[in-house]
């Protein structure tokens, strides 16, 4: 899981300023005044880069599925997310090979082997090993 995460984050990382945006692995979110995310990946807006705690909500959280998650587990992580702000979140299970997109109105699984967010388009043969 570890060498999916870091392999996800160095992809991202190569792409930050064609899209304007800073990728932090395992940063801390918080989601309201008594409660805290750490998302396995984030993509935080450059001007939000510098916060210790960030406030800010991220573009989009990324969650890699260990073997002991389940989906409605890493739904609930989202759920947070979402009421911080954060418009998307990608769940990826590295095992399987799936992955998800989740929004406020739902989630939805991809298909086509591409992640997309916004002018995003990740290809999961791409950082899947």
């Amino acid at each position: 899981m570890a060498g999916c995460k870091r392999t996800l984050g160095a992809w991202l990382g190569n792409r930050e300023r064609h899209f304007r945006y800073r990728t932090l692995l395992s940063v801390r979110l918080q989601i309201r005044s008594d409660r805290y995310r750490i998302p396995d990946i984030a993509l935080i807006q450059i001007e939000a880069a510098g916060e210790e705690i960030v406030k800010t909500p991220p573009l989009l959280c990324i969650e890699v599925m260990s073997p002991r998650d389940t989906l409605a587990r890493i739904r609930q992580r989202a759920q947070d997310y979402f009421a911080m702000g954060v418009p998307v979140c990608w769940i990826i299970d590295p095992v399987s090979g799936q992955a998800w997109t989740a929004t406020p109105a739902g989630l939805a699984e991809t298909t086509d082997g591409i992640l997309r967010v916004g002018d995003i388009e990740m290809p999961l043969g791409e950082v899947l090993e």
